[in-house]
């Protein structure tokens, strides 16, 4: 795709450049910027073979880059982010969860009654508690994890062309994911339910203990 603008050439639009990045020739951008005959900084292709000259070192500075440990600590730090703010939406989720299976104990409080009446035993309802929670659990966690990848595999190219501009970084546009990830999604899922229901089954079990002792 291409546009023409008054008298510059003609612009050629690439997916590959990141947002507010334009390439051009050195004259051109000194004419654009009006500053004709300086430049901002040079990018340098292959290290320099010594420090600058001393008449060059009032006007210059000799940035050394080291782009693997930068790369690596940025990398560090991006994960790091990321599990920190998995951690807080993990347990606001707990949070919710763990209201809302106080909030179904208690509506259920007349069933279980009922239940209980007609020959029910403690054990045979909490098994089936318990097997309700598990399969809401991996019915909840499977759309979480269709819609984590779907929007996931929407950022991830913007995310890979910033880091490619910025730093460097050769990484792909696509998403894998293996079978083990989603695994460990479900089972995350599941062992968060199982622990936001920790302490309303103890209570259950309380109450069933003290029902029975009466």
């Amino acid at each position: 795709m291409s546009a023409q603008t008054g008298d510059l050439p003609d612009l050629q639009v690439s997916p590959e450049l990141t947002d507010a990045e334009v390439i051009t020739d050195i004259y051109l951008a000194q004419q654009l910027l009006a500053q004709p005959g300086r430049l901002s900084r040079l990018l340098l292709t292959a290290d320099p073979s010594g420090p600058l000259p001393n008449s060059h070192q009032p006007i210059l500075k000799l940035i050394t880059a080291e782009d693997e440990a930068d790369l690596a600590r940025l990398t560090d730090s991006f994960h790091l982010n990321l599990t920190a703010l998995s951690l807080l939406a993990f347990v606001v989720g707990l949070l919710i969860v763990y209201s809302c299976i106080n909030l179904a104990f208690e509506q259920r409080r007349p069933l279980r009654r009922i239940l209980h009446s007609c020959g029910v035993s403690q054990r045979q309802l909490l098994g089936w508690l318990l097997a309700e929670l598990l399969l809401l659990g991996v019915l909840s966690a499977l759309p979480g994890l269709i819609a984590g990848y779907l929007i996931a595999s929407l950022l991830l190219p913007d995310l890979a062309a910033s880091l490619r501009g910025l730093y460097g970084a050769d990484l792909s546009g696509s998403l894998t994911l293996q079978p083990a990830w989603w695994l460990s999604g479900v089972a995350m899922a599941i062992g968060g339910v199982l622990l936001a229901a920790t302490l309303p089954l103890i209570r259950l079990i309380r109450l069933f203990h003290n029902a029975t002792a009466r």
